[in-house]
């Protein structure tokens, strides 16, 4: 596990905006950025898939087997995150959440767990009128309006363009009658469409308590830009929270390497709009891999400062801007703040990296891996004990 808080605003500093568009950035050491990282991460090229994906579960001692009811290793770090950094605290019962880019929904799963939307007590309609006779009249009123808590939007796996990328479909278990589903005004599910995300705002008609961007995509074996090719990605995600999140509410967003101007640019707007911003990689998260958590926790940016926002993010995909930036200067100490937390995350991971490495070149290893294994099964089950319990899960499941 690894949490930083990023650093306080001083007073008065706020950058002009100012967008600019730019053909491309290398990861920087500026902001961290370690060359070790990406020899490491080419190594992997020459690896069977096979044999590290079998090195990458014996060195994660957090990488739990799912099993049921749990649907997917997505549910146990929303479920750490959730309860690390206390989210619904200050849920109450009108509040409602919305999980972007989440089939086949391990975050809406954690939810509907945490919240317990199976044994929330059903809602009782209207008494029905009956007649001299005892006979029940019939009225000719519209349907009550579904009484939804939970909203999701991922991409429409079933539309002709999508066909290609084997994408995941809801699983029904983490369906209810309290989450709705939508695939947007275009149907394609797509959140890098700002008018799907102005129908959910018409649908909810009331702004989001939590808000969460899991969204990613297999870069295949490019590992060295996977920061670069999920900028569209990620700033759509973040100007859909900006726009549809409620004062005070949070928003949890999955990033990977943040090395480039771009990126700190992305997360230096995330820090002007919220009083807390936190990066969190979860024990649960394979420590081989960038991706982390940007947890950011009580929404505290007025409308008229939205708008301009709101305007400055649609540049990138009006201009189809590989990379931009989004302020005339970023400040020195927040920078200074993101470098010292890159270096500590890389070092850690450059060390899980090296020993992954070590392993798939050493050959006794692979000939006594089923005996390895059946060491290992006791002590995988004394960890996911510990787990579950420091985050309460056994009081839920």
């Amino acid at each position: 596990m690894s949490k930083f808080m990023l650093t306080d605003l001083k007073g008065g500093e706020c950058p002009e905006l100012q967008f600019e568009k730019h053909d491309g950035f290398l990861p920087d050491t500026k902001f961290g950025y370690n060359p070790l990282l990406n020899e490491y991460r080419n190594q992997i090229d020459n690896i069977s898939a096979e044999n590290w994906k079998k090195v990458r579960w014996y060195i994660n001692d957090y990488d739990f087997q799912v099993k049921d009811p749990i649907i997917n290793r997505a549910f146990y770090k929303y479920w750490e995150i959730i309860n690390e950094f206390e989210i619904f605290e200050d849920f109450c019962e009108t509040d409602i959440i919305l999980h972007m880019a989440e089939a086949p929904g391990g975050f809406i799963q954690g939810t509907n767990i945490y919240l317990q939307m199976e044994t929330r007590p059903s809602t009782k309609g209207p008494q029905q009128s009956m007649d001299t006779d005892g006979f029940q009249l019939v009225t000719n009123k519209k349907a009550k309006k579904r009484d939804y808590i939970v909203y999701s939007i991922s991409l429409n796996k079933d539309l002709p363009q999508y066909k290609m990328y084997n994408l995941p479909t809801y699983n029904k278990n983490v369906i209810n009658k309290y989450v709705c589903i939508t695939y947007g005004k275009d149907n394609t599910g797509d959140i890098n469409n700002f008018e799907n995300t102005l129908l959910i705002q018409k649908m909810a008609k009331k702004n989001f308590y939590l808000i969460t961007g899991d969204g990613g995509f297999d870069e295949g074996i490019d590992f060295n830009n996977k920061e670069q090719l999920h900028y569209t990605l990620i700033m759509s995600e973040i100007r859909s929270a900006l726009f549809l999140q409620k004062p005070d509410g949070h928003f949890i967003l999955k990033m990977f390497d943040i090395f480039t101007e771009t990126s700190i640019h992305l997360l230096y707007l995330l820090r002007l709009a919220y009083k807390e911003v936190w990066i969190y990689k979860p024990k649960t998260s394979r420590p081989t891999n960038s991706e982390k958590y940007i947890v950011c926790k009580y929404f505290c940016m007025d409308s008229n400062t939205l708008r301009g926002y709101m305007q400055i993010l649609s540049h990138p995909k009006k201009s189809k801007a590989p990379c931009f930036t989004l302020f005339t200067s970023v400040p020195d100490n927040f920078i200074e703040s993101i470098k010292k937390i890159n270096l500590e995350m890389v070092e850690r991971q450059c060390v899980f990296l090296k020993a992954a490495i070590d392993l798939c070149k050493n050959n006794t290893f692979f000939e006594t891996y089923d005996e390895v294994v059946l060491d290992l099964v006791l002590h995988r089950r004394n960890v996911f004990h510990d787990w579950e319990t420091n985050y309460n899960l056994n009081a839920y499941v």
